[in-house]
């Protein structure tokens, strides 16, 4: 079986992991001021995107299952000189780590996720991981960045018996 033959994740559990990835992403302190938002991008925002592959791993009868949510960050910023194109591709780079738990530093700081968010209805992140590091994906004409990074968060719901 291939991961196209796998059911898609129904637009609840989606939207329910998309709200986890924003708290996360809000309480990353080298964040700060850097607004998380769902479907969309704006200036000095990452935007939080739904990838193809976002699907029903296993189900039981129970009700249970194991998810896969594939979705990459968008950050989009206007740097003034080609040192804080490379500091703000860093930092995308640096919340993606962040959001795996692996110790991180950005500007000159050392930081580490304390805990992933409580989920509801028995959800439970069980992985995070990057698919690739970070890339400049466009300059717009108006002089604004794109930076992008693909990440996979696997998890697990509880069944209802």
């Amino acid at each position: 079986m291939t991961i196209e033959d796998l059911p898609a994740l129904d637009c609840e559990e989606q939207e329910a992991m998309s709200r986890a990835v924003t708290l996360m992403i809000q309480d990353c302190p080298f964040m700060d001021g850097i607004e998380a938002i769902y479907e969309d991008a704006g200036l000095n925002a990452v935007g939080i995107f739904p990838m193809a592959g976002t699907v029903y791993l296993k189900r039981y009868v129970s009700g249970m299952f194991v998810g896969r949510y594939n979705f990459y960050l968008l950050y989009r910023v206007r740097p003034a000189d080609d040192e804080t194109k490379i500091a703000e591709e860093n930092r995308l780079d640096a919340l993606a780590a962040f959001l795996e738990g692996k110790p991180v530093a950005f500007g000159g700081e050392p930081y580490q996720l304390q805990g992933r968010p409580v989920l509801t209805d028995g959800r439970k992140i069980t992985s995070i991981q990057r698919v690739n590091n970070a890339y400049l994906l466009g300059i717009l004409e108006d002089g604004s960045m794109d930076f992008r990074v693909d990440i996979q968060i696997e998890y697990t719901k509880k069944g209802t018996t």
